[in-house]
């Protein structure tokens, strides 16, 4: 039986996102920071977006930038991370666009599984709204669902010796800074504009 995902508009430029993972906190939080498995599920299959490369540079102050096939052009979206916490808790901007939301991903761990909070906190209402409006914001259960599935295949062992982070976290990782834009939505919506400048520009002819 699949886990639920839950989506609810906490306030007027708040939404949260939940989903229980079957895995442990580390190995979770490994997918979400490590581009070779971060580019294998953050897509969801049914957006039909390539993504072309994925560059992360996870630390506080670090960026990172994920580029997608676009037509005419490549599509860029990076921003930079504002907290960093393994294995408990991310945050970070999205920078390519002034409605871009700051995401803060929280990992709790219980029983072998773990509870993500997704949490976009976006500049104004009407941000909010047109993303919603849009229905960029839906992709959630469906990535959720990709993830699940590459932690099936990890195992229980693929953050052991070599992984990503260590147990104990050096010191840059440790601050209070707390903050974080679905880049897919993101994504989905610039796609979709294209889509009617395309449509303005055929009619015109």
């Amino acid at each position: 039986m699949k886990n639920p995902t839950t989506t609810e508009r906490k306030s007027e430029r708040e939404l949260v996102v939940t989903r229980t993972i079957n895995g442990p906190a580390r190995l979770v939080f490994e997918a979400w920071t490590r581009p070779d498995l971060f580019k294998r599920w953050w897509v969801p299959k049914s957006a039909g977006l390539t993504l072309l490369s994925c560059e992360m540079d996870v630390r506080v102050g670090g960026g990172y930038r994920l580029v997608f096939a676009g037509d005419p052009e490549p599509i860029a979206f990076f921003g930079k991370y504002l907290e960093v916490t393994p294995h408990s808790r991310l945050s970070w901007t999205n920078d390519e666009s002034p409605d871009g939301a700051i995401t803060t991903v929280t990992f709790e761990e219980s029983g072998g599984k773990t509870r993500v909070v997704v949490v976009d906190l976006y500049p104004s209402k009407e941000a909010l709204d047109a993303a919603i409006a849009s229905e960029s914001t839906g992709g959630f259960t469906e990535q959720f669902e990709q993830l699940d599935e590459l932690l099936g295949t990890l195992g229980a062992d693929a953050g052991g010796p070599g992984s990503w982070f260590p147990q104990d976290p050096p010191e840059y990782f440790r601050n209070d800074t707390h903050a974080e834009t679905p880049i897919v939505a993101m994504t989905t919506k610039m796609l979709m504009k294209q889509n009617q400048m395309r449509g303005e520009l055929a009619g015109g002819q």
